[in-house]
């Protein structure tokens, strides 16, 4: 009878743990993504391409990201693989928020295992997470900005 009582209090204080650890992590998370110290990706991306400008244009680049029509094609072609109710249109491109949308499918999409600035620089960059070689020049410059921002870049989210 002890050893019941004793294994389901041991069961019981486990479920409390792990519910304790999951809300300590959500704040942590929340801290982040609101934390002043800290920048999300797509803010220093934002800058290197347009300078924070949402009708910025550069050929058949355009708007906040710099968005080709192929990405809102394949953006599009996405959406309907992962049935998300979603339609992009190329003069979404224009639009700061639906740029953002686009970029978090886009990059959520391609980058499934360990995400990091180099490899987001990359897919951005040349359209392939791994392409270092191609995506040198464009890497530094994100860099360098993260550098100057002095924060800690968040990469979801």
């Amino acid at each position: 009878m002890n050893k019941i009582v004793l294994i389901l209090l041991f069961l019981g204080s486990l479920a409390f743990i792990s519910h304790y650890e999951l809300e300590a992590q959500k704040r942590i998370d929340d801290q982040i993504t609101n934390d002043q110290s800290t920048v999300k990706i797509h803010t220093i991306l934002g800058y290197v391409e347009s300078k924070g400008n949402p009708r910025a244009t550069n050929g058949i680049y355009v708007g906040y990201l710099q968005i080709a029509p192929v990405l809102v094609d394949d953006v599009n072609r996405i959406c309907k693989i992962k049935k998300i109710k979603k339609k992009f249109t190329y003069a979404d491109r224009l639009n700061k928020d639906k740029s953002v949308q686009m970029f978090d499918i886009y990059v959520g999409y391609y980058i499934r295992d360990s995400l990091t600035v180099d490899k987001v620089c990359n897919l951005w960059c040349t359209g392939n997470p791994n392409n270092y070689k191609a995506s040198t020049k464009y890497r530094a410059k994100v860099h360098k900005r993260i550098n100057q921002t002095q924060k800690n870049v968040v990469l979801r989210g």
